[in-house]
């Protein structure tokens, strides 16, 4: 017998949900049949809804199963309530100061012109924006346009916009040009000692890898000849790197 409280705040379907919960989880046996949903409403003089409103959510969660034409029996509920893990403390202070930060893919802080960034990014947005919509795949039309004009004015190169492909990172850039070439060019050659990432995106891609060595001048030339390759990947300051390792 449950105690039904009409003079209570918590709504009725959810007083009753609890009670049959908690006597599945505590004392009804798998695969016992439930009263029906008409027996329950007559004998707690509640509505047919009310009593199919707890139903439904016991059914939800898994603690009970509907057969056809014949009623509602009580499953094996495995449950247990998810426990949050405790968080690990995390030091983003290095043990040890350094006076130069090696890593590849990072500036200084101080090197990104935040205030002429945020003055120009206030002076170009405006309601043409959209700024919810899907953008062009290869990259906003009117950056390529200044792309294409600033490389054929500062670098002598003749392009145009449609010749430009807009990434967001440089990861990004690599996955483009290696599905791009693997067909045409499946064979790949880049310096060793070299960038990691770029050789790891095309081994992902399947392609053929040669390690090009490196001197004085930057990549052998005949070794790469060699390696049969047809896409290569060099990085402009391996004749630094090379001198500076000689000195």
């Amino acid at each position: 017998m449950y105690l039904l409280d009409t003079a209570s705040e918590t709504p009725l379907h959810i007083q009753l949900y609890e009670a049959l919960k908690h006597d599945i989880m505590t004392t009804l046996a798998v695969g016992s049949k439930l009263p029906s949903i008409r027996k329950i409403a007559q004998e707690y003089r509640i509505s047919k809804n009310t009593v199919e409103s707890a139903y439904n959510q016991l059914y939800a969660e898994g603690y009970i199963e509907s057969r056809p034409k014949s009623g509602y029996y009580i499953t094996e509920a495995n449950y247990q309530p998810f426990v949050m893990p405790e968080p690990r403390a995390k030091n983003n202070n290095p043990t040890t100061p350094y006076l130069y930060d090696f890593f590849p893919a990072r500036q200084a802080k101080s090197s990104f012109p935040l205030k002429l960034w945020k003055r120009l990014f206030t002076k170009a947005i405006d309601e043409t924006l959209d700024l919810g919509g899907y953008s062009d795949g290869q990259g906003e039309y009117g950056l390529r346009v200044e792309i294409a004009r600033y490389l054929t004015l500062s670098r002598g190169v003749v392009c145009d916009s449609s010749q430009i492909v807009i990434s967001g990172a440089f990861i990004d850039s690599m996955n483009i040009l290696a599905d791009l070439l693997r067909d045409t060019h499946p064979r790949f050659a880049i310096e060793n000692p070299g960038y990691a990432v770029p050789r790891t995106v095309f081994e992902r891609f399947g392609y053929d890898i040669s390690l090009i060595a490196v001197d004085e001048n930057g990549l052998c030339i005949e070794e790469l000849i060699r390696s049969q390759a047809n896409a290569v990947y060099i990085t402009p300051h391996q004749v630094s790197l090379c001198l500076s390792r000689t000195v």
